[in-house]
């Protein structure tokens, strides 16, 4: 399923973004301080990370964000996980379109005044923990490969969130992806994450 919304304003590059875990959302009162927290720190767009809401949808808060949100559906559908975007005002008029994946991925597109007018692909995620089932592990990197894929060349990506994985600090042929900050060892998952 894919929403869409007219764009009458353009993102630059000056946009603030960021990606946070915010554990949940579910509980009364949590999606307002979420938003409190996003006008305090002045961001454009905010990637939210195990919102725990089901199904998927938009929503306008009183203060004027726009909330998009992709969670698990069907009859089985608990409240967690779940991923979603946070954006004011000026961010949801250069949406043109976006689709709920899955509960752990959530894609956007937006209209950029960067060179010209170049389309920029979010993709919010939150990928699965260790403990997780491999299968589980397999299907979301695929789906976020998939995801990737289909994204026209002529378009920035930007992949955020939670992508629970520690990369290391060796960052030897990534180092426009990443630092080398990171502490011990390179882990399995993040071999998904960049396979060699």
């Amino acid at each position: 399923m894919t929403w869409t919304c007219p764009s009458t304003k353009l993102l630059s590059p000056r946009t603030v973004s960021r990606t946070w875990h915010v554990r949940t959302m579910y509980e009364t009162g949590r999606t307002a301080q979420v938003a409190r927290e996003f006008q305090r720190y002045g961001l454009d767009i905010l990637g939210l990370a195990k919102v725990r809401w089901i199904n998927s949808g938009r929503v306008t808060l009183a203060t004027g964000e726009t909330l998009l949100y992709s969670g698990q559906s069907g009859d089985t559908a608990h409240h967690i996980i779940g991923v979603g975007l946070m954006m004011n005002k000026k961010a949801f008029r250069s949406l043109l379109v976006w689709e709920p994946v899955s509960d752990r991925i959530i894609t956007a597109r937006f209209q950029s005044s960067f060179q010209k007018m170049t389309i920029i692909q979010m993709i919010q995620c939150y990928a699965p923990t260790n403990q997780a089932d491999p299968d589980d592990k397999v299907i979301f990197y695929q789906q976020l490969q998939s995801v990737i894929d289909n994204t026209a060349r002529r378009n920035i990506i930007l992949l955020i969130g939670d992508m629970n994985a520690k990369v290391g600090s060796d960052c030897t042929d990534r180092e426009f992806t990443m630092g080398n900050e990171g502490l011990l060892e390179k882990k399995v998952r993040c071999e998904l994450l960049w396979p060699e």
